[in-house]
């Protein structure tokens, strides 16, 4: 995964990196790969790409916005526990609604996730980079279904992937549903573009 930083006048190599980078003194490596001839002195509007590995990484979270009926939750250790309007969940943590209920949880970068009845929800993956220029979302689906209206200011370098026991689906700035059982894995895109990958076939 790629983040791609657009020089503004002004930026030099180092400057970019500061801003990014994990690690400033990292520099030379940018200087190489993107094939930059001078770190100080860069054309405004060059594109230079930086590999997510080396940007400043934070974890990101997911906010519970709204529940109806019996919502659960926990952690990441398994252990369930009733949820409430407004809880912060991490990296590791997972939501089931029991029948009859259902949950809104909404992402760092805007997208927001109805989880149906009878559904499970696992957060995998919420980190951002670069102070939140860049997102790598990335969710597991085991049973139920859940409509997903993901990134909707379209903002760029923002990555969203759900995975189900059969299928994994990626997408950036859309709004679709996916469904998952013991049997089958379905996606409906509602507008936009979802790439869904399966059985070896896409």
């Amino acid at each position: 995964m790629l983040f791609r930083s657009t020089v503004k006048p002004g930026d030099t190599l180092i400057s970019i990196a500061q801003r990014y980078l994990a690690q400033a003194g990292d520099w030379p490596k940018i200087q190489k790969s993107n094939r930059i001839a001078d770190p100080f002195r860069m054309l405004p509007g060059t594109a230079v790409r930086i590999p997510a590995s080396m940007l400043r990484k934070e974890p990101g979270a997911a906010r519970l916005e709204k529940i109806s009926g019996s919502v659960r939750w926990h952690g990441g250790d398994g252990e369930w526990r009733t949820a409430a309007a407004g809880l912060r969940l991490a990296a590791g943590a997972a939501v089931e609604t029991l029948e009859d209920s259902s949950a809104l949880l909404v992402l760092a970068d805007g997208s927001r996730i109805v989880v149906a009845p009878g559904s499970v929800l696992a957060l995998d993956t919420l980190s951002v980079y670069a102070g939140g220029l860049m997102a790598d979302t990335r969710l597991h689906l085991p049973r139920g279904q859940a409509e997903i209206s993901a990134n909707p200011d379209n903002l760029p370098q923002q990555n969203l992937r759900i995975r189900t026991p059969s299928a994994q689906a990626v997408v950036r700035g859309t709004r679709f549903r996916v469904e998952a059982d013991a049997a089958a894995s379905r996606e409906e895109t509602l507008s936009g573009l979802v790439g869904v990958a399966a059985a070896g076939a896409r």
